[in-house]
């Protein structure tokens, strides 16, 4: 489907760093784009509010709220897997158009749930972001989530070896902030070297 600019999904668990790793490879001047900031925008128009709070059963008379959302997932896995086909078709079509008519060398896009939704798009690589779960779960918790739902925020995304099945490359993020820079950059040149043999 992608046949212009090299492509990059940026794929990892929850609170992995995935968007450390994107915006520094901005830095060095790749495009990069975000699934979850179109989710956002999708969140944002009526439309969408409209059909989520039927989805949902959200009472009419209280504002369109997120945290319901989340806690209704949590406990219904499958009104879940709805909000996913509702919102993910539209999503991936901005994407695919976004990096079609992208100028850059090549594009990173980071997609929390390339392998949950089995993303229909072909990206040239795929860059596997993971930590250990115990630091999942302390990352949860300093957003003001408890840790019995930190667990089950992990526990409903995709199995970790599913995720290690589809990436080429893999990056083990205990590293420290300030080194992430320099773990990017190697990637980048080897990024840059593929999308001129593309």
């Amino acid at each position: 489907m992608i046949d212009k600019t090299f492509s990059v999904a940026v794929i990892g668990g929850i609170c992995t760093g995935k968007s450390a790793f994107s915006e520094t490879f901005s830095a060095f001047g790749a495009e990069v784009l975000s699934a979850d900031r179109f989710v956002h925008q999708l969140l944002g128009q009526e439309v969408y509010q409209a059909q989520i709070r039927e989805l949902f059963q959200m009472p009419s008379k209280t504002d369109f709220s997120l945290s319901y959302v989340r806690q209704s997932m949590l406990e219904d896995k499958n009104k879940r897997t709805q909000l996913e086909q509702l919102l993910h078709p539209e999503v991936t079509n901005r994407i695919e158009e976004k990096i079609k008519k992208s100028s850059a060398r090549y594009c990173v896009v980071e997609m929390p749930l390339y392998v949950e939704i089995n993303c229909p798009l072909s990206f040239d690589r795929v860059l596997l972001i993971d930590v250990p779960e115990n630091l999942q779960i302390e990352r949860l918790k300093n957003r003001k989530i408890t840790e019995s739902q930190a667990k089950e925020f992990i526990s409903i995304q995709s199995i970790k070896k599913d995720r290690y099945h589809v990436a080429h490359e893999i990056i083990w993020n205990t590293i420290a902030y300030e080194n992430i820079t320099n773990v990017v950059k190697r990637l980048h040149m080897h990024y840059q070297t593929l999308s001129a043999m593309a």
